[in-house]
């Protein structure tokens, strides 16, 4: 699984949202481990996507980040899994922002049940 996110000022992910990430992961039974985390400032489209199918992805979060920066063809809502050319996708609010709110826990919450089968 591959993790997206855009810091201009980290080399992947600040820490305190790295804590709250390894959260969710626990969550799902998944660790640091078992994803690969890609910061995509500086990083063109095209050249995003060629990284995510390079890391023969299955599923991808998008952490803040359009989909189509991460190269893919389409735009979906948070919180909504879509399958794009044999990728499943979700797309969500940066870390941040979802670790302030409940309400916003609770939407990636639900939909990472969906995406993982929980």
């Amino acid at each position: 699984m591959v993790i997206a996110s855009e810091y201009a000022d980290v080399v992947f992910i600040p820490e305190e949202s790295l804590e709250f990430l390894t959260t969710i992961l626990a969550a799902c039974n998944l660790s640091l481990a078992d994803v690969a985390i890609l910061n995509l400032h500086d990083t063109e489209p095209a050249e995003a996507h060629s990284l995510i199918t390079t890391l023969k992805a299955e599923k991808l979060l998008l952490f803040g980040v359009e989909p189509t920066r991460a190269g893919l063809p389409v735009r979906f809502p948070h919180y909504q899994k879509q399958v794009v050319n044999q990728l499943t996708c979700l797309s969500a609010p940066m870390l941040e922002e979802i670790s302030q709110t409940k309400e916003k826990k609770g939407k990636l919450w639900a939909s990472l049940k969906i995406l993982f089968n929980i």
